[in-house]
């Protein structure tokens, strides 16, 4: 299996999404890289490489070519070699300087037009045209130079050009203004939300205080290796996960699972990094390197859920390589058409300026993936990791939950609640038990509460999904459900109850059973109502017996509920009943034995699984805090985040269409045109952002 690298690139001033997607093809037809993704929200380029390739000077000179091809933007390596800075941003304002004095005299010149006619009042405005327009006509020369026909600098050139060819010199003034406007408050709309977007990535920490011999060190986070001690002093950011080994503190842990209650924690105690120390300092040793840490993770899946597109961001991106062309060629038919059958050139070639104006379809490429990712943002305040926007997508049209009772529902902290039979029932099941790590057997042991004598147990060996044989002082003993005893023939009528049981068999003689019980979680009753209101059915599947899973499930109000189902049986059960209601199917399990299942499922929830690498693979969201009714919260966001974008869109090809529409008829000015195009992509980014500002379910 050949290993591939990969590399990231910062990409200083791309706002264009369309440019991005250009990028993307052009990074994707190099000998030298495997794959290639341009994210414009974050402004990155992430780059898988051949095996055998260097990332050398070489290596970064000719990935910046192929991206400055397409778009002369600033090319970087993220924390690396040499930055590649760009010599300057054609046909748009990237920097943080305001607005050019140039556009403002545009529009002076244009405002004198309404009240003065003169001809040397033409000559002024020809002039003006060109000292404000220049970024877009020197981007215009070097897009043909690229054999870049559809760029946005060459429409809105071609367009104004036009204009001054027909006499239309305000008209051709104001475009190139209103554009410049526009494209100064989109690049500030893009760059303010990418700012709160990529605010959310910067919780990484980058420094540790090491503690070599008692003294403290300030090092880079990544030279931290499992075992160090490290001081985290008050108002510090856990840099790592860590034990605590010394002092008591309290710290808030609102970053990594929403929630602003402030927790105390104790010596001995687990501590998860990106946590941040409120009182007193203490010690930790290291358990986790820096990169498998609990934020490091989270936030690489939050960084990485954009390579995961969503239906209608994909459909979009095809779309839009073929919208412009079309445009363009309706733009052509018009002026002939128009100018032919009426006899006036001058009308046809407008019509047709105006179909030019107004064919950039970066609104549409740009508001999609924005709205997705701040989705994602927006659940990853609440400690909900969502993995890109094919889950949003799938999240939004789902019409069902089946949940794993234990650890999900339920609380998975079973207690022993009765015994019967013989007095030593509970030694002889703990015994064997402590070879096991099931909860059923964690939780017989600590009932049995005292020293184990492995000395007395032998030849142990764990039926998967059955129980545990082995021997005990040298006798047969099984440990096993109350339905696999019943099914070797042996009567188990006096132990038949509604709670899980656990029968103890000792040289072929049923012996006595083990009754135990766990506990609903506080919420999940109200979980089950909240998603009924929102006409989402409920299935619960369990490997519990049916009479088990029939009480829960009475208790809580869910719709279906299967038990006494091995893994394997929970896997057919689900393709079942997906089948049977043909629905879209989330699955809710506790992330440790649900891999086969979540990866069948349409959305797969994992419960407090972020230090699972497996739950995280097969999952599509992640609950870090361990709180089912989260559920709903995720479902929530999505449907929100998708009638927005479904808002955007629809708002975009209202405005477009109307506008071509008029424009073909002879009705629409070029500066309405303007305002269709630049308008409409600054308020499908406001209205994009809006996402960030979801409340809470």
């Amino acid at each position: 299996m050949k290993t591939i690298k990969e590399v990231k690139f910062e990409l200083d001033g791309l706002h264009c999404a369309d440019c991005a997607g250009k990028i993307e093809r052009e990074l994707q037809k190099q000998d030298y890289i495997e794959d290639a993704r341009v994210d414009v929200v974050l402004g990155k380029a992430k780059i898988k490489i051949k095996e055998g390739i260097d990332v050398d000077d070489e290596f970064v000179k000719n990935v910046t070519n192929s991206i400055q091809s397409i778009e002369n933007i600033g090319v970087a390596l993220e924390g690396g070699l040499q930055d590649h800075s760009k010599d300057d941003h054609e046909g748009h304002d990237h920097d943080d300087a305001g607005m050019s004095p140039f556009i403002w005299l545009g529009g002076f010149i244009i405002a004198l037009r309404l009240f003065v006619e003169a001809p040397w009042l033409n000559g002024v405005t020809i002039a003006v045209y060109f000292v404000v327009g220049w970024p877009v006509l020197k981007a215009f020369v070097s897009g043909l130079s690229r054999k870049q026909f559809f760029d946005e600098n060459v429409l809105m050139s071609v367009a104004t050009l036009g204009a001054l060819a027909i006499g239309e010199y305000g008209e051709a003034l104001g475009v190139m203004v209103f554009y410049s406007v526009g494209e100064y408050f989109q690049h500030k709309a893009v760059d303010d939300s990418r700012a709160s977007i990529k605010a959310l990535l910067n919780k990484r920490p980058q420094f540790a205080r090491k503690l070599v011999d008692g003294v403290e060190e300030i090092v880079a986070c990544e030279v931290i290796q499992v075992g160090d001690r490290i001081r985290i002093n008050p108002s510090d950011q856990v840099p790592l996960d860590g034990l605590v080994v010394s002092g008591n503190t309290t710290f808030d842990m609102s970053s990594l699972t929403g929630e602003s209650m402030p927790e105390n924690i104790f010596e001995g105690d687990t501590i998860l990094s990106g946590s941040i120390n409120l009182s007193s300092p203490i010690e930790v040793e290291v358990t986790k390197e820096y990169s498998n840490s609990t934020i490091s993770k989270m936030l690489t899946l939050i960084e990485a859920s954009s390579d995961n597109k969503a239906k209608t961001e994909i459909f979009m991106t095809k779309f839009s390589r073929i919208y412009t062309p079309i445009v363009f060629v309706l733009a052509l038919v018009i002026m002939l058409y128009v100018g032919i059958t009426t006899g006036v050139a001058y009308d046809g070639i407008y019509r047709g300026l105006v179909f030019l104006v107004i064919s950039c379809p970066c609104a549409l490429v740009l508001s999609i993936p924005l709205g997705y990712f701040a989705g994602i943002g927006r659940a990853s305040k609440s400690g909900i990791l969502i993995k890109g926007g094919e889950s949003i997508e799938a999240l939004a049209a789902v019409d069902g939950v089946v949940f794993d009772k234990t650890g999900t529902l339920t609380k998975g902290e079973l207690v022993v609640t009765h015994v019967s039979g013989r007095d030593d029932v509970l030694e002889i099941a703990a015994h064997l038990e402590s070879y096991s790590n099931h909860p059923i057997g964690k939780a017989i042991v600590s009932a049995y509460n005292k020293p184990v004598n492995l000395e007395r147990v032998s030849e142990v060996k764990e039926v998967f999904g059955k129980g545990i044989r082995g021997l005990w002082d040298g006798e047969s003993v099984f440990v096993g459900s109350l339905k696999n005893v019943k099914e070797e023939g042996y009567d188990v009528s006096s132990y038949e109850s509604d709670m899980t049981s656990v029968l103890v068999v000792l040289n072929d003689v049923l012996i006595g059973g083990i009754e135990l019980d766990d506990t609903l979680r506080e919420d999940s009753k109200q979980l089950i109502q909240d998603l009924h209101k929102r006409h989402i059915f409920s299935v619960m599947l369990s490997g519990d017996r049916q009479s088990v899973v029939d009480r829960v499930a009475k208790d809580m109000g869910i719709d279906d509920a299967y038990g006494e189902l091995l893994p394997e049986d929970k896997v057919s059960q689900f393709s079942k009943i997906k089948a049977e209601r043909n629905a879209t199917l989330a699955y809710a399990g506790d992330g440790m034995n649900d891999a086969a299942v979540l990866g069948l499922s349409d959305v797969g929830f994992s419960m407090g699984a972020v230090g699972n690498d497996l739950a995280i693979e097969y999952s599509d969201v992640v609950l870090v805090n361990d709180n089912p009714h989260q559920i709903l919260e995720t479902i929530d966001i999505a449907k929100k985040t998708q009638r927005i974008t479904y808002m955007n869109i629809i708002l975009i090809m209202v405005i477009k269409i109307l506008v071509l529409v008029l424009g073909s008829l002879g009705l629409a000015k070029m500066w309405m045109a303007v305002i269709a195009d630049v308008g409409v992509s600054i308020l499908a980014v406001l209205n994009a952002v809006r996402i960030m500002r979801i409340k809470r379910s």
